[in-house]
């Protein structure tokens, strides 16, 4: 009659039994892909009266045909959910499930041996049935090889300076972990994946140090972890969830790893079974990822290692997002013992800076850093007790975001980081180098810290909103490419307009652009100080630019890093909400002030929190391409070859052919003339120009002299030179002389020193010529690298 019954029958004796339509049947679909039915049925009533003790502090008694239990002055009742009496392997179990039963899902509690640990007890039954509930998927059968390099991979994974435990296959009907020979041993019955995470899990909490008896909170925590990273299709976040209701309890977070090299292992072993492994195979490539750019929308998932520098982020269990970066560094000049600093997001979005320390005498509060040599800040940071990966402590800045700020800004300029710390022993002091330690691929999980969850994990926004001072969006632009974009104007007003406006764009997600647009201002010097509420003034050196639409001129301020800039602005923001820009020219100081609340919450910030931070690290010796100005007088440059530049024909497409620096200045006594300063590499040939708008050939002779030394005559070359539509004259000088000058300079630039040039008509020595030239930030600018291997 186009109806469709649901019956049962059960296999007994040899025959299938029908079974009647139970009245309220349970039908589910479980995480196992498997329906199960579950029916309500009788129990014959227990004698009218049993007593008896199960262990100290626990008995067990009947009360008109249904069983009490009494645990630590709690009454339980034994018909709801599971319980479990036994001593090590022997386990009785009685289970039903009353209407009343599945209202309260609850699990009763397990009853163990006098000689195992009460907090552990009560958790060592319900932590097997949580893991058989959600791991079926990683029932996926292993060879011995293959066991032997799983349980070494992940146990070298979290604990790198210990020998990774042996593996062995049994005839016993179970496997363990026993620390007494430092051995996994799998049951021949279960040679699971399931299983043998499930037992290197365990010799990993033994590894760590963590205080946890058998499958405590630790452990618990552990294996989320250790399935989330080699099992990919067990659903972590699900686990953590359900535990509570199965009587698991899960500590915060479990041991960390120090490496992704196991996950490619685990990853090979599978995806080599061939069809058994193949769900699991795809999910690798989907979820827990090798050492790779891999990405989601807003975040960055996987780890790797340049360097000193590492990086680590991953989706927890309970869909919060962690991310660190460590920076690490060897105690007393010794490798093999290192101290790391690092860098996270916590579990409650908050950011961190922690100092990992090997040594076992604890540590004192009091500490000391500095950035570079520019002197030493004291601080109070906390103590904590957490041993993990061989350390025994660290130490927890009070003030992350400060320590961030300045650690920013050491890694931007190139300077080094260094620590000073007391034990009760001596002092130490550790120096980090920075360099890279803002550019890894989870710099933007650390840039999305502090937002909320819902939106860090999103998809990119598209669409668009206004602030109280400004507006933002995301979309495709005319030319088909998708932008976002965060506009800010000041509050101070002129003309009808404001004075000056804080632009943020993103290009796809590669590019991020940042800039300070000055409104009808003709040019702008390099040199910009700005603050956030009543902090401290910061003082740069930023990019500057300017042009003219309708009618009215526009310059700009663009800093170095403008992902830096954005990071700190958002660390900063949060304790205040005013951002004041200021520069000075001819005396007089120019500024704006920009309300932040709310800036950096909007919904595009998960588009702008990936922007730019998923290039992959620079290698040390790869040449830098840019090009800008620091003011009207300072620029610098890169001369790439192309296949549309015939002068570069020769080189291959992408050859850096000239990195380039130059200074503008007036002639000395002379109306509106200029002389410019060049500093290049040319095809790997160092050289020193100057340039001289002036109509007679220059003389050979040049004399130079740095401050007010003594002038000193040197041998140049001379000859007229193109610039442009402009005839001038040059005085040059290459090869082993032009790099001990570039020596020169560069010290003379670190004091801010003034070089002063003279040359004069040939063969008239009368007729002289001169210029002075600032080098105050002459080898700061990003073509550094290129000058510094040049003719090297």
């Amino acid at each position: 009659d186009g109806a469709m019954e649901l019956g049962l029958q059960r296999f007994t004796l040899g025959e299938w039994q029908s079974l009647d339509q139970p009245s309220q049947p349970l039908l589910t679909l479980t995480t196992r892909n498997r329906w199960m039915f579950t029916e309500a049925i009788r129990i014959p009533l227990l004698p009218p009266v049993v007593e008896g003790e199960l262990r100290p502090g626990a008995t067990i008694s009947t009360q008109d045909g249904r069983m009490y239990v009494h645990v630590d002055d709690e009454v339980k009742a034994a018909h709801c959910g599971m319980l479990e009496i036994g001593d090590q392997k022997i386990t009785m179990r009685i289970a039903t499930m009353s209407a009343d039963c599945r209202s309260s899902n609850q699990v009763l509690f397990s009853i163990c041996g006098a000689n195992t640990a009460k907090q552990d007890c009560d958790q060592a039954s319900q932590v097997y049935s949580w893991e058989t509930r959600h791991d079926e998927s990683a029932n996926i059968e292993v060879g011995l090889p293959d066991i032997i390099r799983i349980v070494e991979a992940v146990y070298s994974d979290y604990v790198p300076n210990r020998t990774p435990p042996l593996a062995e296959v049994t005839d016993f009907n179970f496997s363990e972990w026993s620390s007494y020979d430092h051995r996994v041993y799998i049951s021949r019955d279960n040679r699971h994946l399931d299983t043998v995470l499930h037992e290197t899990a365990h010799a990993i909490v033994d590894g760590v140090g963590l205080e946890d008896v058998g499958h405590g909170p630790n452990y618990a925590a552990t294996i989320l972890e250790v399935f989330g990273r080699y099992a990919p299709l067990i659903d972590t976040r699900v686990m953590r969830k359900n535990a509570p209701r199965m009587g698991v309890r899960v500590a915060e977070r479990g041991p960390r790893p120090v490496s992704d090299e196991g996950v490619e292992v685990v990853r090979e072993i599978i995806c080599g079974l061939g069809d058994p492994g193949k769900a699991m195979c795809d999910a690798f490539g989907a979820q827990a990822g090798e050492i790779s750019d891999q990405s989601v929308v807003g975040r960055f998932l996987g780890g790797g290692r340049a360097g000193n520098l590492s990086w680590n982020s991953s989706v927890r269990d309970d869909g919060s997002l962690w991310a660190a970066v460590i920076a690490r560094s060897a105690v007393d000049g010794q490798p093999e013992t290192e101290a790391w600093l690092e860098i996270a997001c916590s579990r409650n979005s908050e950011l961190l800076v922690r100092f990992w320390w090997p040594g076992a005498s604890t540590l004192s509060p009091d500490v000391n850093y500095q950035s570079g040599s520019f002197g030493w800040i004291g601080d109070r940071w906390s103590v904590r007790q957490d041993p993990w990966n061989g350390f025994h402590q660290y130490l927890l800045a009070t003030r992350a975001s400060e320590v961030i700020e300045g650690l920013m800004w050491a890694s931007s300029a190139g300077y080094p980081w260094s620590i000073r710390i007391n034990d009760q022993e001596r002092q130490y002091e550790v120096r980090f180098e920075l360099a890279g330690l803002f550019g890894t691929p989870a710099q933007a999980n650390l840039a999305l810290c502090g937002l909320d969850r819902e939106q860090a994990s999103a998809d990119r926004f598209v669409g668009h909103g206004s602030l109280f001072n400004g507006w933002y969006g995301a979309g495709d632009d005319d030319d088909g490419l998708f932008r976002s974009y965060l506009y800010l104007e000041s509050e101070e007003q002129s003309g009808g307009g404001s004075v000056a406006r804080i632009s943020m764009r993103c290009t796809t997600d590669s590019e991020l652009d940042a800039y300070v647009s000055w409104r009808a201002i003709e040019a702008v010097p390099a040199t910009l100080s700005y603050r956030v509420g009543d902090g401290a003034w910061r003082t740069e050196r930023w990019r500057t630019s300017s042009y003219t639409q309708s009618e009215v001129t526009h310059a700009f301020h663009t800093p170095p890093d403008p992902v830096v800039f954005l990071h700190r602005l958002i660390w900063l923001a949060g304790d205040s909400s005013t951002l004041v820009v200021q520069y000075e020219k001819d005396g007089a100081a120019y500024s704006a002030s920009f309300d932040l609340t709310g800036a950096f919450e909007t919904p595009v910030q998960r588009n702008f929190a990936q922007c730019g931070t998923f290039s992959e690290l620079r290698e040390p010796g790869a040449p830098v391409i840019d090009w800008g100005r620091f003011g009207e007088g300072f620029w610098w440059g890169v001369v790439v070859a192309d296949e549309e530049n015939p002068r570069h024909e020769a080189y291959e497409p992408g050859t850096v052919v000239e990195t380039h620096i130059g200074l503008q200045t007036p002639l000395i006594a002379a109306d509106d003339a200029i002389a410019r300063l060049m500093i290049r590499c040319d095809q790997d040939m160092p050289r020193v120009d100057i340039y001289w708008e002036v109509s007679p050939a220059v003389d050979r002779t040049v004399r130079i002299g740095v401050d007010d030394g003594q002038m000193e005559s040197q041998e140049w070359s001379a000859g007229p030179s193109n610039w442009g539509e402009y005839r001038l004259q040059r005085n040059g000088l290459e090869g082993t002389e032009a790099l001990e000058l570039w020596t020169a300079l560069y010290w003379a630039a670190q004091r801010g020193a003034l070089l002063t040039v003279e040359s004069h008509v040939r063969n008239r020595p009368s007729q002289t010529f001169s210029a002075s030239f600032d080098l105050d930030g002459l080898f700061d600018t990003p073509v550094q690298p290129n000058l510094a291997r040049c003719g090297r």
